[in-house]
Formats: C-alpha cells, sequence, structure tokens
C-alpha cells in the first residue's frame, strides 16, 4: 500500500482528503489492535 503522491494529493478534494485520513487511521487502529492481541493474549 502506497500514500498518494504530491501531485495526487493537490487534485484530491477536501472530502478525499478526509477520507483518506480516515481510512489510514482504521488500518492504524487495526495494526495496533493485533500487535496488542498476539502479545498480551
Amino acid at each position: 500500500m502506497r500514500g498518494p503522491t504530491d501531485e495526487e494529493w493537490k487534485r484530491m478534494t477536501p472530502e478525499q482528503r478526509r477520507t483518506y485520513k480516515i481510512f489510514v487511521s482504521i488500518v492504524v487502529l487495526l495494526l495496533v489492535a493485533l500487535f496488542i492481541k498476539k502479545f498480551f493474549f
């Protein structure tokens, strides 16, 4: 998975940026949850 390039980011609308940020935070939260699960349970 790669993030948008600067050019792509400039072309994005604020709405797309918000959606992208939400998507990224969900992915990060999932990874953190899996990581914690693996080591503590």
